[in-house]
C-alpha cells in the first residue's frame, strides 16, 4: 500500500488544487483513519478530497442524467405506443410507462449527493478569507466525502434490490391479472427487473473508494477507472464504457 508520506510527495510534485501557503498546516485525524495522515499537510489532504469529490460528482451526474433520459424516453414511448395498439394490449404499455415514470421520479427526487456537495464545498472554499482555518475547511471536506460515500452504499443496498424486484413483480401481476396477458407479464417482471438491476449496479461508487483510500492514508493518484452508463441519442440506445486518466 502507498503510504501517506509517499502520497504527499507524489501530490506535491503534481501540484495541489489549493493555493500553496507559506507554512504547511497539520490537522488532527478523525477516528478510524491512519495516524500517518496527521503528518500530511492539511492543504494536501484537502486537495486530495477536492479532486476525488470533483471526479465523483462528474461521474454521478453522467450516470443520473443518462438514466433519467432513458427513463423519460421509455415513459414517453410506452404511453405514446399505447394509443397505436389494440385495446387488449394497452395495459402492457400503460404499466410499462408507469414503471419507467417511477424510475425517472426516483432519480429526480433522490439524485446523487456528490454533485451538490462538490459545488457547495467549492463555494465554501471560494468564500473563505485568506486567514481561514485550513483544518476547518478540511473537516468540511471530510464530512462531505463521508456522507457521499454513505449515500452511494445506500444506493446499492439489498433493500433497493428487493424493492426493484417487488415493483416489477407487482407490475407483472397487474398485466397478468387485469389484462390476462401472462406472457407480457413475465416480460415485464424479468425485463423490468433486469433494467432496474442494471441501474443499481452501474451507480458510481467513487466516493466510497476515495473514503477508503483516505482512511488508509493512500493519497496517491489512483489508477484509471472504468465507467459504464446508458448512452441515449436521437438514433440509438445502448451502453457507453469510459476510461478516465
Amino acid at each position: 500500500m502507498v503510504t501517506a508520506s509517499r502520497a504527499w510527495l507524489a501530490l506535491s510534485l503534481a501540484g495541489s488544487l489549493v493555493a500553496p501557503s507559506a507554512r504547511a498546516t497539520e490537522c488532527a485525524v478523525p477516528a478510524g483513519m491512519a495516524p500517518s495522515l496527521a503528518r500530511v499537510p492539511a492543504e494536501v489532504r484537502l486537495g486530495f478530497l477536492r479532486r476525488e469529490l470533483a471526479t465523483a460528482a462528474r461521474r454521478a451526474s453522467a450516470w443520473a442524467w443518462s438514466w433519467a433520459a432513458l427513463y423519460a424516453g421509455g415513459t414517453a414511448l410506452e404511453f405514446g405506443l399505447s394509443a397505436a395498439v389494440s385495446r387488449e394490449a394497452r395495459i402492457d404499455y400503460w404499466v410499462g410507462g408507469a414503471t419507467s415514470a417511477i424510475g425517472l421520479a426516483s432519480l429526480l427526487v433522490l439524485p446523487p449527493r456528490s454533485p451538490r456537495d462538490q459545488r457547495w464545498l467549492e463555494a465554501r472554499i471560494a468564500r473563505a478569507p485568506a486567514d481561514a482555518d485550513p483544518c476547518a475547511l478540511l473537516a468540511e471536506a471530510e464530512r462531505l466525502v463521508a456522507r457521499d460515500a454513505a449515500g452511494e452504499e445506500a444506493g446499492q443496498s439489498p433493500l433497493l434490490h428487493a424493492a426493484n424486484l417487488l415493483l416489477n413483480i407487482a407490475a407483472g401481476l397487474v398485466i397478468g391479472a387485469v389484462g390476462d396477458r401472462w406472457p407480457s407479464a413475465l416480460l415485464q417482471i424479468f425485463g423490468g427487473a433486469a433494467i432496474g438491476e442494471l441501474q443499481l449496479l452501474t451507480q458510481p461508487t467513487l466516493s466510497v473508494q476515495a473514503l477508503r483510500r483516505y482512511r488508509a492514508g493512500d493519497l496517491a493518484p489512483r489508477a484509471a477507472p472504468v465507467a459504464i452508463a446508458p448512452s441515449v441519442s436521437r438514433d440509438s440506445l445502448g451502453l457507453s464504457v469510459a476510461l478516465s486518466f
